[in-house]
């Protein structure tokens, strides 16, 4: 399993591509990954490296490493358990690269109009070379739909001679034989694919046979052994399908993550989701998430809550990733793009200095003094500014257990 190590300012991060988890540890817990992972040493040689030379418990170093290697490998095979201090980077190890807008389907709940538009391949080359400079280790290719970019196989393969994790998002319907045959053959590539409920329910959001076709596509990439986890948006018409969604992607054995939907124009009010129903799908899969279900819950503050860790911040952006748009600009937050609270033309372009925009553009560091636990994204379109109050946050979510009075445990059989 290949790792990379990034000093941070409270030791080390170390990123396991395959995995796409992060763990933070200190000096001597680089060693003992480093020595398993990078240089395959066995454990009476790392014993001998810690020793160095002391006459000290050999049998308690090797208890204290077996344990040391547990926790780590309990942490890494929870969805979303990167375990570090976002706050302790000064470069983004992730980044968010749209590389068009075009796609082939029209989704009911989808933001974008579906231009034609592609990010020039040469330019594509010019971002990952300085975003891999850096010291990035993971990238998700978004869209529109990236496979409808003439370039897509180039794009996928640079990003694997770089040495990144990558995560192509995509809807699933466009993966013909002989791209599967080119992906089979790329090192470090893994697939995010949407399937937002049942055949009905997806068929109504996506178009019509779009389900059958991406179940296909999924079996086929898994048969193929190629890294495939589930993206399901939670909205309004899709409530009732969780359970399926869980059943399938445990058959499937693999991982589902769920996210909120965000309406962003006339016609999405419909498939906004009341926030105390949407609370009680978040304890349910929760709840399955104990049972053994690899379940992913992109609400950070909640799901952290419930689990009984610290309560982490709601988002993450500025922190440890970058976005960056079809036309090579930098964005704090997709999402408030999208809601009209930032304009196109304000956006800063990505170059050479892009760590100081990542760090100090003025719509980062008022992103930066609003502050992080909640999503100003929901706060804005929901309730008018982005400090404003989030209907769907921890704050939200703490009033709806004392009015309840009781922990919620939903059916959605």
């Amino acid at each position: 399993m290949k790792i990379k190590k990034i000093r941070s300012k409270n030791g080390f991060i170390v990123y396991f591509r395959d995995l796409r988890r992060s763990i933070e540890v200190n000096n001597t817990g680089l060693i003992i990954l480093e020595s398993f992972f990078s240089e395959n040493k066995e454990i009476e040689e790392v014993i001998d490296i810690l020793n160095k030379g002391q006459e000290l418990d050999r049998q308690k170093i090797k208890s204290d490493i077996v344990q040391f290697l547990g926790e780590i490998e309990s942490d890494l095979k929870l969805v979303n358990s990167s375990q570090y201090d976002s706050n302790a980077l000064d470069f983004p190890i992730g980044a968010e690269i749209e590389i068009t807008l075009d796609c082939n389907l029209r989704c009911r709940h989808c933001l974008q109009s579906h231009p034609k538009e592609y990010m020039p391949f040469e330019y594509f080359k010019y971002i990952i070379d300085e975003l891999v400079d850096k010291g990035l280790c993971e990238v998700n290719i978004i869209g529109g739909e990236p496979l409808t970019h003439p370039n897509i196989i180039e794009i996928v393969e640079y990003c694997s001679f770089k040495d990144l994790a990558i995560n192509v998002v995509s809807n699933g319907t466009l993966f013909s034989k002989e791209l599967i045959n080119r992906f089979e053959k790329i090192d470090g590539i893994g697939f995010l694919i949407s399937m937002d409920g049942n055949q009905e329910t997806h068929d109504f959001l996506r178009g019509r046979g779009v389900y059958n076709i991406a179940l296909k596509n999924i079996n086929e990439l898994l048969n193929r052994g190629s890294p495939v986890e589930l993206l399901f948006t939670l909205n309004a018409r899709n409530l009732t399908s969780i359970n399926e969604m869980l059943e399938l992607s445990s058959e499937l054995g693999i991982a589902i993550n769920f996210n909120l939907f965000k309406p962003f124009k006339k016609g999405h009010d419909t498939l906004v989701i009341d926030p105390d129903k949407y609370f009680e799908a978040i304890i349910y899969l929760n709840n399955k998430r104990t049972e053994g279900y690899n379940v992913g819950i992109s609400n950070a503050s909640i799901s952290s809550f419930l689990s009984g860790a610290n309560v982490r911040d709601e988002c993450r952006a500025t922190k440890s990733g970058i976005v960056i748009n079809v036309h090579g600009k930098i964005i704090t937050c997709p999402s408030l793009v999208e809601s009209g609270y930032y304009s196109q033309d304000t956006l800063p372009s990505f170059d050479k200095n892009f760590i100081s925009i990542w760090k100090n553009h003025n719509q980062t560091t008022e992103f930066i003094k609003n502050g992080f636990k909640e999503c100003q994204a929901r706060a804005y379109i929901f309730s008018g500014c982005v400090s404003c109050n989030d209907p769907y946050g921890f704050n939200a979510f703490r009033k709806h257990l004392e009015l309840t009075k009781q922990e919620i445990f939903p059916n959605y059989n």
